[in-house]
């Protein structure tokens, strides 16, 4: 049976071909990308490759606890199809670990939850609809024919979540915690 992505495993995966300085090779990569997005996305997932040359970059995480070694290379993520590349399970890290990398990622494209500033990913697919994924921790999407209409839907939603959070009547798990960091139109 074919791997399904979850964020916070590890995997060995085929990063060939690749071009300029990019990491190459199989080797263990760390899968990102949120669930929801790998849950919609099928056969994609954001991966950060795993290294063992340790250069003490603030975007090279350690991967302490963990039976694999090295540091995964924040500074590397991109999305890939992991059913072409060839995926296999390793281990799954732990969350405070998990956390971490996230937010090494956010803070190389300087997301901060203090600005209230959120990646979307829009996707649209072979009909022409689109859908747009936000942070998990805002747990919401949306899906239309129109793309003022998704972000507008987007935006509404968000704009509730964090109202409620402010009210106390709602409590947004992991403000930190910044998962989706591409668009695609």
């Amino acid at each position: 049976m074919a791997y399904k992505a979850k964020q916070g495993d590890i995997v060995w995966i085929d990063l060939d071909p690749q071009v300029g300085s990019e990491i190459k090779g199989r080797r263990p990569s760390l899968i990102v990308s949120n669930n929801q997005y790998n849950d919609n996305t099928a056969e994609r997932a954001m991966v950060c490759p795993i290294t063992n040359t340790n250069r003490g970059w603030p975007s090279h995480i350690n991967l302490a606890g963990t039976r694999t070694t090295g540091v995964v290379m924040c500074d590397q993520a991109k999305v890939l199809d992991i059913k072409k590349r060839n995926a296999d399970f390793i281990e799954s890290i732990p969350a405070e670990l998990l956390e971490e990398i996230v937010g090494a990622i956010g803070a190389t494209l300087e997301i901060s939850a203090d600005k209230q500033e959120f990646a979307v990913m829009i996707e649209m697919n072979a009909e022409g609809r689109f859908s747009a994924y936000v942070p998990e921790f805002l747990d919401c999407s949306a899906q239309g024919e129109d793309l003022d209409d998704v972000l507008m839907e987007i935006k509404s939603t968000i704009e509730k979540r964090l109202n409620a959070h402010a009210k106390g009547d709602e409590h947004i798990y992991n403000p930190n915690h910044f998962a989706v960091i591409t668009v695609e139109i």
